[in-house]
């Protein structure tokens, strides 16, 4: 039985026709369209999210992917068609109404936890993370389509966003997603 799940949207780049610049399709909703002139994408978009998707998401999450090696999904003809070298990227959003309730879900919505969930949001909703409609995106990177993928994020521009005191209340609450120095965060969505 296959489940059905509805994505708020995702982006890639890498991919056929797509190169080192990071694509946003969003927001989705249960039905879309994709319209556009020949030879622009649309049927890699479809390959990417049918053939792929699942496959990045795995090595974003950093579980085992159910593929053996020789048989990962992603070929020769699927790297990007330009002799320009293109990274790797996958990216989910969270929609600005979502915020709260994914924030939520991650930190116990009690008393105890209500300024670390503050500073969760103050981080989450930072220039860094959201895009011009303040939804939050979450990218990751990797030189490779089979290598390890890391948050794409500066260390140095989420570093001011919160005083000392607020990054140790996030790290108390988030013993085993927060790390000093840590590339990958405890931000992702899967």
């Amino acid at each position: 039985m296959e489940k059905n799940v509805l994505l708020n949207g995702f982006g890639f780049s890498g991919y056929r026709s797509f190169g080192d610049e990071l694509t946003k399709i969003a927001p989705l909703k249960k039905i879309n369209l994709i319209i556009g002139q020949n030879n622009v994408g649309k049927s890699n978009i479809i390959k990417f999210l049918n053939d792929h998707y699942a496959y990045f998401v795995s090595k974003v999450s950093n579980q085992n992917y159910a593929y053996e090696q020789g048989k990962i999904p992603f070929k020769n003809i699927d790297l990007h068609i330009s002799n320009i070298r293109a990274e790797h990227r996958i990216a989910f959003p969270i929609s600005r109404n979502e915020i709260d309730n994914y924030i939520n879900k991650k930190i116990p919505n009690n008393n105890q936890y209500l300024y670390t969930r503050q500073h969760a949001k103050k981080l989450l909703t930072s220039k860094p993370f959201v895009d011009e409609r303040g939804d939050v995106w979450f990218v990751y990177k990797s030189g490779s389509h089979n290598g390890e993928f890391t948050l794409n994020i500066s260390i140095d521009a989420i570093r001011p966003i919160l005083n000392d005191r607020e990054w140790q209340d996030l790290r108390n609450a988030l013993p085993d997603y927060i790390h000093r120095g840590s590339s990958n965060a405890w931000f992702h969505k899967y």
